[in-house]
């Protein structure tokens, strides 16, 4: 009686096991392509960038909350302590932010939001 072998054994590791799939090859092959065509993007296109005046305003305020929280942190001062802008200038690294359309910021006290005067550029609390 003639011994028989199974056709696997007959050929090369590479083409059995757990990376055989065709699915598995065709992601190797096609991913990086993917990654290229995704790098080369416009940037724009994928990430929405803060252009308009309101947007910048409305980023310096949360930018003035965030530091005004860390300067109540660092010195102890608790809820309903002035803020002046002098307090918290040294976090910003260009100086104290200037709302782009001539608003007045208001710092406020620690525990409350800062705002900007000009009534467009409320920000949106949630």
């Amino acid at each position: 009686m003639a011994r028989t072998t199974h056709i696997s054994s007959q050929l090369p590791r590479r083409f059995h096991g757990p990376y055989s799939s065709h699915w598995y090859n065709a992601v190797r092959l096609c991913l990086p392509a993917l990654l290229i065509l995704a790098t080369s993007c416009d940037h724009n296109v994928l990430v929405q960038s803060v252009t308009t005046p309101r947007d910048i305003c409305i980023n310096n305020v949360r930018q003035m909350e965030a530091a005004k929280e860390d300067w109540a942190r660092r010195t102890g001062a608790t809820g309903g302590t002035e803020v002046t802008s002098n307090s918290i200038t040294s976090f910003f690294t260009n100086g104290f932010p200037k709302c782009p359309e001539g608003g007045r910021y208001e710092i406020g006290r620690v525990g409350e939001p800062a705002t900007c005067s000009d009534p467009k550029h409320q920000v949106p609390h949630e």
